[in-house]
């Protein structure tokens, strides 16, 4: 920041004298040449040049104190100087690292207990605004002299002084934390630049333009505002694009048409929303905007992960963009991988300590119970906490879309989460929840489903490595299962008790019975892997533990959670909201569907016969409904639904073939004069256990449910992780063969 540049000569008349006239706009005499503060600490004391109209009079402070936020003699000193906007000239662009970054706003590097005006970086911005607008204004400064470029950086910009340090941190301007990254920050200071200053909002209005010359301003308004009441009195260019279809997926905090709106919005997150929302265009406008549309948004995004100072906005952005695909681009687009772009998010918020909100809100909170207990809290300490709040809210929803893309890919995600993460939100609202308001839900959803991400994550972690490590691993196992049980008692209700994103809660009970069925399947390829020997005893037969078969066990309950992934997406068939789904969703589904399409595989080849149930009319209904909600032939609900139809109509063309050579078979055996029996070592199969009583020794109250899977159930669902029976080279060829051909999504499928 150009500082005024002081001189203890008399004006003679000189040139020089008469330019430094117009700089230095009230000589203070020798006796007053610093405040009380900056004599005291012996520090120098600097007036500002061309201060605002608060600045000047009565509450005017010298540039130390205002930084530092602190009282300053000059307040009511008659040295102070006073507006003379007239000689004001323009001040020589800043070097890059006390340049705004974007958007200041939402850079997410404003310590929570410094006001705006305080922040070096801003006052920079500020002068140079006022500055600029000035009608006597002279022409720019084309260079800075060497001498005033060491005026940029002062000591205390480097060591705040309490309160001041946020978190407890000290920053250079520009936002590094330069104790933590000190080559960072030297490198971000020693290759600055100076050169002519362009507007902090160069880049909005520039990618503004690009994107109103792609969509025009009536799409963009019709796309950012598609689900805004009509009544809503804001109608500007805004981020609320997808506060009624899309905003519920994340469950960050909902945006009120009533609401102010935000003063400079983000483009990269408005691009990353028109590129998501343009698949409710018509095909053909959908055809045309979204090709230079991912192009513009990708470079803004390249842009920005590559930037020294990210901003939350952008976090925002790549966490929409990571999970929802451009729909409609046309020709094929090069593999997408949504993992890249959310881990990109991820190291941004940990650049921006968003990791740390969480200690920080529990450490806060804490110190208010300590100072103030039940009385009031200053207004400070109450911005202070919200601020802190909503910053651990977009982290707990970070990491939760991070593992919504993560689990069961074999990438193990960046963020980590701590005992503390259930106490930042207060999610359990005193209040029944059939009274939570949208907000409040939304809350309650970050917090189950961070709970599902905990348990499954412990689930996926256990192993063990001999049969005489089965005993702990079973108990481990039984440990998760109670956790999951615990989770469903609370998830189950919810559904129907609440009032506000119903859908959405039910979706919970998908991601509970997903989460358990990856967890499941982890444990049957466990014993499996250590199980399986060349003793010529299959490994499910041997996989035992206190009298109770395991395979029997796990695999009746995993069935059962396969079925039911369908079941409850059949049960609220609400085609807007599930057509809106993450991309993530729909591959959730496609592993369900898979799940009992192998089972289905397993015994008929192991008994000849068809999986009693609905799960011929299941997996009908599901690729119906699929295909209804996909927005376009490249959206994720159409992949989906042809990969389960091809599954099935593979499988159906495998069993009609076992169906002609057993036909075959006994044709000639009757060509021989021997009897037929087509139904000859085949067992008879029962109908399924209720989940109620999967465990293998519950007898229940209805016998028809308390007989096992033929077989005892274990050569049913343990030969599943056989390399034999799981969907051999045969059937994974005739599987690609028939995605290759497009077969029709209802060729192959029978109801039952």
């Amino acid at each position: 920041m150009k500082r005024t540049l002081e001189s203890d000569k008399p004006s003679d008349g000189s040139p020089s004298a008469a330019s430094s006239a117009g700089r230095i706009h009230a000589k203070r005499p020798k006796s007053s040449q610093a405040c009380s503060s900056c004599r005291k600490h012996k520090t120098r004391c600097e007036l500002i040049d061309n201060p605002s109209p608060t600045d000047a009079g009565v509450g005017y402070r010298c540039h130390r104190c205002k930084v530092l936020n602190i009282s300053c003699s000059f307040e009511t000193s008659e040295f102070a100087p006073a507006l003379h906007a007239q000689h004001a000239r323009a001040t020589p662009s800043p070097p890059p690292y006390l340049r705004p970054y974007g958007n200041t706003s939402g850079a997410g590097t404003e310590p929570p207990r410094i006001a705006p005006q305080n922040n070096p970086a801003a006052l920079t911005h500020h002068r140079i605004s006022s500055s600029v607008s000035s009608p006597h204004a002279a022409p720019p400064t084309p260079a800075i002299d060497p001498q005033q470029k060491e005026d940029y950086i002062k000591i205390e910009d480097l060591f705040p002084l309490p309160p001041n340090a946020p978190w407890g941190l000290v920053k250079v301007p520009g936002g590094f934390d330069w104790t933590a990254t000190p080559m960072l920050a030297m490198q971000n200071i020693t290759t600055g630049r100076t050169q002519a200053a362009a507007p902090p909002d160069a880049e909005a209005l520039e990618l503004h333009a690009q994107l109103a010359n792609i969509l025009g301003p009536d799409n963009i308004k019709s796309l950012l505002h598609m689900c805004v009441p009509p009544a809503s009195p804001n109608r500007m260019l805004t981020p609320r694009s997808f506060e009624s279809r899309y905003s519920p997926w994340l469950n960050l905090p909902p945006l009120s048409p009533a609401s102010p709106a935000p003063a400079a919005p983000s483009m990269l997150l408005t691009l990353a929303q028109c590129l998501v929302a343009a698949r409710h265009l018509p095909p053909g406008t959908r055809a045309a905007v979204v090709p230079p549309l991912q192009r513009l948004t990708e470079d803004a995004v390249f842009r920005h992960v590559f930037g020294a100072v990210p901003a939350t906005a952008s976090i925002h952005a790549l966490m929409v963009l990571a999970l929802w695909a451009p729909v409609g681009g046309g020709a094929p687009a090069a593999v997408r991988d949504g993992r890249l772009l959310v881990a990109s998010a991820v190291s941004m918020a940990m650049n921006l300590r968003l990791s740390q909100a969480i200690e920080y809100v529990a450490g806060l909170k804490e110190e208010i119970r300590k100072e103030h207990g039940g009385g009031a809290v200053p207004e400070e300490v109450r911005r202070d906490l919200a601020d802190g709040v909503e910053k651990a809210r977009l982290w707990l929803s970070l990491m939760n879309v991070e593992w919504m893309l993560c689990i069961g890919t074999g990438r193990s995600p960046l963020s980590h989460r701590t005992a503390l993460d259930f106490n930042a939100i207060e999610w359990a609202a005193p209040s029944p929840p059939a009274t939570l308001s949208v907000g409040g839900g939304r809350d309650m959803r970050i917090a189950l489903t961070g709970q599902l991400v905990e348990v499954t994550e412990a689930g996926l972690r256990i192993h063990f490595a001999c049969k005489s490590d089965f005993g702990k691993f079973y108990k481990e196992v039984t440990d998760i299962t109670i956790k999951f049980d615990n989770l469903l008692r609370l998830i189950s209700p919810l559904p129907v008790v609440t009032e506000h994103e119903v859908f959405y809660f039910h979706m919970l009970l998908v991601y509970h019975h997903v989460c358990r069925l990856l967890v499941l399947h982890h444990c049957l390829r466990e014993t499996r892997r250590v199980y399986a020997d060349n003793s010529g005893r299959p490994w499910h037969t041997l996989a035992e533990h206190g009298g109770i078969n395991l395979a029997t066990q796990w695999g009746q309950e995993a069935l059962l959670l396969a079925e039911g992934v369908l079941a409850a997406v059949l049960a609220r068939p609400d085609l807007a909201a599930m057509a809106t789904a993450p991309d993530a969703v729909f591959a959730m589904l496609c592993f369900a569907a898979s799940f009992l399409v192998m089972c289905k595989l397993a015994i008929h080849q192991n008994h000849g016969a068809d999986l009693p149930g609905s799960s011929d009319v299941l997996l009908a209904r599901t690729i119906e409904f699929l295909v209804a909600g996909a927005a376009g032939a490249d959206h994720a609900p159409q992949k989906c639904a042809q990969l389960i139809s091809g599954l099935v109509a593979s499988f159906e063309a495998r069993t009609r073939g076992r169906e002609r050579e057993r036909a075959a078979g006994c044709a000639e055996e009757r060509h021989g004069g021997l009897p037929c029996n087509t139904s000859a070592e085949r067992t008879p199969l029962p109908g399924p256990s209720a989940y109620g009583h999967a465990h293998a020794g519950h007898v229940g109250e209805d016998g028809a449910f308390d007989v096992p899977l033929p077989g005892g159930g274990a050569g049913d669902f343990g030969r599943l992780l056989n390399s034999e029976v799981m969907l051999d080279t045969d059937f994974w060829a005739s599987f690609m063969d028939n995605l290759t051909t497009d077969v029709p999504y209802m060729e192959g499928v029978r109801a039952s």
